[in-house]
C-alpha cells in the first residue's frame, strides 16, 4: 500500500487539517469582533422581513415610510450578524437626509436627527459628509440653556438628540441637552410624551428612553448630579408602575414597546438584565418571529419588533456605543 510521505516529521494532512481549522478560528474571530451571533434569529429574520423592498418600514398610511421605526430597526438589527442591512442601510443613511427636515418648517426634527446620527454611528454608515450636515443643522436649535428651539420638543426629541449627539464625539453639547431633559421630569418622577397641557401624565416609553439619555451623560460636566437625581427618580417611577413584576402597560392594554424601552433603562442603568421583564417579552414571540402586540392578532407587530428587538437580545441602546 502506497504511504503518505511526511514532511519534517508531520503527515501532510495534519498540516492541511491544521490549517483548515486555523482558517475557520479566524473568521469566527473576526466575525465575533464586529458583530454578535442572534440568540433570537428568527426574530431578527421577522423584523428585516418587514422592510419594503429591503429599504424601509411602512408607516401607518400604506406605502409611506415611517423613518423614525426604520431608523431604530437598523440600529437594533445591527447586533445580528446574520442579518444583511446593507440595503437599508444605504436608503436610509447613506443616500439622502431630507426626510430629516419638516415639510412646514424647514426645519430639521430633533429627535429623528438623533436617530439617524446614532443609527449612522452603530451601523457604521459610510456617510461622515451627510452626518455632518445633520449635526450642524442640530446644533442650530440648542439654545445656550440646552433647549430645543423648535415647536413643542417632546422627550423623545431631547432623549434621540442626546443620543446621536453623543455617538458622533459631541458630548458637550448632549450633557448641555440633557441638564434640560432633566428639568422636563413630572412630579411622580416620570417623563411624558412632552410638557404641554395635552400630555396629562409620564409614560413608560417617555420615561425609559430619558433614562437612557441622561445615564450616558450622567457623568459629563455640570450635568452630573442633576442627572443622577432624575435617573434614580425615573427609575422609581417604573418600579411604582410595572404590572406583576414583569411589564407594563398604556391605554389599558400591554404596553409592549414601553416594556422593551423599561428593560433596556433597567439595563443601561444597573448593568444587569432585569430577568422577569425579560421572560415576558419572550413570552411575546408570535409563530412568524416577531414581537406581538394587542393592536396586531396572532401575529408580530413590526413596530413593537422594531423597538423591542435589541431588548430580547439582552441589550440597551447604550450597550452599542459600549456603555
Amino acid at each position: 500500500m502506497k504511504q503518505i510521505k511526511k514532511i519534517g516529521g508531520l503527515n501532510p494532512l495534519v498540516i492541511i487539517a491544521t490549517s483548515i481549522a486555523v482558517a475557520v478560528i479566524a473568521a469566527l474571530v473576526f466575525f465575533n469582533s464586529s458583530q454578535s451571533r442572534a440568540q433570537y434569529l428568527e426574530t431578527a429574520e421577522f423584523l428585516n422581513s418587514q422592510f419594503v423592498n429591503g429599504e424601509y418600514l411602512e408607516g401607518f398610511s400604506p406605502g409611506a415610510a415611517e423613518y423614525g421605526f426604520s431608523l431604530e430597526a437598523i440600529a437594533q438589527l445591527s447586533v445580528a450578524g446574520e442579518i444583511d442591512i446593507s440595503k437599508s442601510k444605504r436608503f436610509l443613511l447613506e443616500t439622502d437626509s431630507s426626510y430629516l427636515f419638516s415639510e412646514e418648517t424647514g426645519e430639521i426634527i430633533p429627535g429623528l436627527a438623533g436617530k439617524y446620527l446614532y443609527a449612522s454611528k452603530v451601523t457604521s454608515a459610510d456617510n461622515k459628509a451627510l452626518a455632518d450636515s445633520v449635526i450642524e443643522s442640530l446644533q442650530k436649535l440648542v439654545k445656550p440653556d440646552g433647549s430645543l428651539d423648535t415647536v413643542s420638543p417632546s422627550t423623545f426629541d431631547y432623549s434621540w438628540a442626546i443620543l446621536g449627539l453623543y455617538s458622533q464625539d459631541e458630548k458637550e453639547l448632549a450633557s448641555t441637552i440633557a441638564g434640560e431633559l432633566s428639568s422636563l421630569a413630572r412630579e411622580d418622577g416620570g417623563f411624558g410624551f412632552d410638557s404641554s397641557e395635552f400630555t396629562e401624565a409620564s409614560s413608560t416609553d417617555a420615561t425609559a428612553i430619558a433614562i437612557m439619555a441622561l445615564e450616558l451623560t450622567r457623568d459629563l460636566g455640570s450635568v452630573a448630579s442633576g442627572n443622577q437625581a432624575a435617573i434614580e427618580a425615573a427609575l422609581a417611577y417604573l418600579d411604582s408602575t410595572m404590572v406583576d413584576g414583569s411589564h407594563f402597560v398604556a391605554f389599558d392594554a400591554v404596553d409592549i414597546n414601553g416594556t422593551a424601552l423599561a428593560l433596556m433603562a433597567y439595563l443601561a442603568t444597573s448593568g444587569e438584565l432585569n430577568e422577569n421583564v425579560h421572560a415576558y417579552l419572550v413570552t411575546q414571540i408570535q409563530e412568524d418571529g416577531g414581537i406581538g402586540s394587542p393592536w396586531v392578532e396572532n401575529a408580530g407587530d413590526r413596530f413593537a419588533t422594531a423597538q423591542g428587538y435589541l431588548a430580547l437580545e439582552g441589550k440597551s441602546y447604550l450597550t452599542l456605543l459600549g456603555k
